[in-house]
């Protein structure tokens, strides 16, 4: 393999590694900035909850915050599939 790794588990490409990053995002088709914060994150793409529905392959802006600036990421929606509490685990690929 070129680097790639692989997780024996579930066959994903990249490892993921458990987090509660403060997130915000916007659709690239409307301005509406959204706050959350993610379930987990690779080096491939993140998951996060929110509070609505979005169909696969729609595309995001995502702005994480580290340090004291933001980084900017366009992300593209892989599912959404219904969670807890009426939220939607969201899993995004960049």
């Amino acid at each position: 393999m070129t680097g790639v790794i692989m997780n024996e588990v579930d066959n994903r490409q990249f490892i993921r590694h458990p987090s509660n990053i403060p997130i915000e995002y916007c659709f690239v088709d409307r301005p509406l900035v959204v706050s959350d914060s993610t379930n987990n994150v690779s080096a491939g793409g993140l998951s996060f909850r929110a509070n609505q529905y979005i169909e696969p392959n729609s595309w995001l802006q995502l702005h994480i915050p580290i340090h004291h600036e933001y980084v900017e990421i366009d992300a593209r929606v892989l599912w959404c599939q219904p969670g807890t509490d009426n939220a939607y685990d969201w899993g995004v690929m960049f």
